[in-house]
């Protein structure tokens, strides 16, 4: 017998024998016509010039927007479900509905997950370099030789030297802990996305700190230019009145220059210079400090005073806001030129460590190699790779990566067990059937062939409807969106990335699981006597 003959036998198993009523078509009919016209609806409320209608939408534009997605969502399942239910058994659209529901459900959280890791990524290696080199256990003092000598190899695109220690910066309305990080403005574009991440301000604020003087007014009492030139002796002071005095001494000092400019009588003296600093905008938000503010930057490792052990403040003006996408970097980071940070920690011609960008950041184990050989094991120098740094976060999210397939797969195992009991019945059903092929001269491993092939249909059919649907909705996804709150999510909408191993290895595990289910009911099957077959059949 030839494998047409299996898979004849096969087919006539599982199908009916005859179409069922075109009726069933009525509910996926009755479906699209509802998403028609919330779609319109929806379009039509988004366009129109009442004021009223208007509202409405803007109100409810969340609910209409998920009462779409919603009916598509209907129309594709209930679609599908009726397009098996017309051609196959009852049974054997169950199970393959199952396969259909797991695999689509895999692919599509996989695809999201993904998709989430890779913004996650990008966004990491936006703020931070591909290859980081320090010394934990010394003064790193020769940045330039090292920096030069990185950058002749080829794979290295970009080198910056960097500053970092911890610290606090405060305002006048707010202060937080943050991670202050030294900059060379030259050459940080070519390492990370800062420069392009400002939103407002600029990095040139960094290198030329006096172009802040005149953009806001000063915020602290000291915050003048003592060395500006003061009028002559012989100008008299004018004369205020009692109350106008008192009304200047309550007068914050931020407001002093409105209020002498209203009453004409103190003329505002020019601030002081002091270096910027670059800020993310959840920290602005939190300090109340905008392009040109004044803030306060505090570090624990200050001098020693008469009473002990003292911090370090000093004066610094906001140069810009920028935002990276991460909640982490926009709340916690602050930038300064290289100069400014190793005066203010008193460490002069000492950095923290060297920044390097590769061409290809998913390849640095190679770059890490050479740089190591370079460097050697006398310098006291470590070389690590962004993978390294984030070793624990990336981790974090293949395990949570690799739980949720399990967890999605039980669908698949629900499938099979259904599986499991459409065959065991198919053998009880079709057992004279079974008996009088095994009398024309089937062999057991014939019989064993046809059920396997069972298995390998439902499966196949179930795999490759759901794989197709999750594709769809993927690319869907990735073309028009599913729009995310951003003060919630961080991000503006949904982030897809379909993987072809990851789709590779739902079909592979959906297939092998539907086959494996069949193995009990065939090799019932198989051993079933034709004597026995033809007795249950009278019966």
């Amino acid at each position: 017998m030839g494998s047409g003959f299996y898979w004849l036998v096969a087919l006539r198993y599982l199908r009916m024998r005859s179409l069922r009523s075109a009726k069933v078509y009525l509910v996926p009919a009755i479906i699209g016509v509802l998403l028609l016209a919330t779609a319109l609806t929806n379009h039509w409320l988004a366009h129109t010039h009442v004021v009223r209608l208007e509202e409405f939408h803007d109100a409810h534009q969340g609910a209409l927007e998920l009462a779409k997605i919603g009916m598509i969502v209907a129309f594709v399942l209930v679609g599908v479900f009726v397009l098996l239910v017309r051609r196959l058994t009852i049974f054997t659209t169950i199970s393959t509905y199952g396969l259909f529901l797991g695999t689509g459900a895999l692919v599509i959280a996989l695809s999201v997950m993904s998709g989430f890791e890779r913004d996650l990524r990008n966004k990491i290696l936006g703020a931070n370099a591909d290859v980081v080199i320090t010394r934990p256990h010394g003064p790193f003092t020769d940045y330039d030789k090292l920096r030069a000598e990185a950058i002749k190899l080829p794979e290295v695109t970009g080198a910056t030297p960097y500053v970092s220690s911890e610290a606090i910066i405060s305002s006048s309305s707010n202060l937080a802990g943050v991670v202050l990080k030294g900059i060379d403005p030259a050459t940080v574009g070519k390492v990370t996305k800062l420069s392009g991440q400002i939103d407002t301000g600029s990095l040139d604020y960094l290198v030329h700190p006096e172009k802040l003087r005149d953009i806001s007014p000063p915020v602290f009492d000291d915050d003048l230019d003592l060395d500006a030139p003061k009028p002559p002796k012989s100008a008299k002071p004018q004369k205020t009145s009692k109350s106008e005095s008192k009304l200047v001494e309550l007068v914050p000092a931020g407001k002093k220059e409105g209020a002498a400019s209203q009453k004409e009588a103190v003329a505002p003296e020019p601030r002081r210079v002091v270096p910027g600093v670059i800020v993310g905008r959840e920290l602005a938000k939190s300090l109340r400090v905008f392009v040109g503010d004044d803030v306060k930057i505090v570090s624990p490792n200050g001098g020693i005073g008469p009473t002990g052990p003292m911090p370090k403040s000093r004066p610094f003006r906001v140069a810009g806001i920028f935002f990276s996408g991460m909640y982490e970097y926009d709340s916690k980071y602050v930038y300064l030129a290289i100069p400014a940070a190793q005066k203010f920690l008193g460490e002069p011609g000492v950095v923290t460590g060297l920044e390097l960008k590769v061409r290809d950041p998913d390849r640095t184990g190679p770059v890490v190699d050479k740089l190591k050989s370079l460097l050697g094991s006398a310098g006291g120098y470590e070389v690590e790779d962004w993978q390294e740094l984030n070793r624990n976060l990336f981790s974090a999210l293949k395990l949570e990566k690799i739980a949720m397939f399990i967890v999605l797969c039980f669908i698949i195992l629900v499938a099979a067990f259904s599986i499991i009991a459409n065959g065991i019945m198919l053998v009880m059903e079709k057992g004279r059937e079974i008996a009088i092929l095994k009398s024309m001269g089937a062999s057991d491993r014939a019989i064993l062939v046809v059920f396997m092939l069972l298995g390998l249909y439902m499966g196949g059919l179930g795999t490759l409807a759901g794989i197709g649907t999750g594709i769809v909705a993927c690319l869907s996804l990735a073309r028009w969106g599913l729009s995310l709150d951003p003060d919630v999510y961080y991000i503006t909408q949904l982030p897809v990335r379909m993987s072809p191993s990851e789709i590779a290895a739902v079909a592979g595990a959906a297939i092998l699981i539907a086959i494996l289910a069949t193995l009990y009911p065939a090799w019932v099957a198989a051993r079933l006597k034709p004597v026995e077959g033809l007795r249950e059949g009278n019966h």
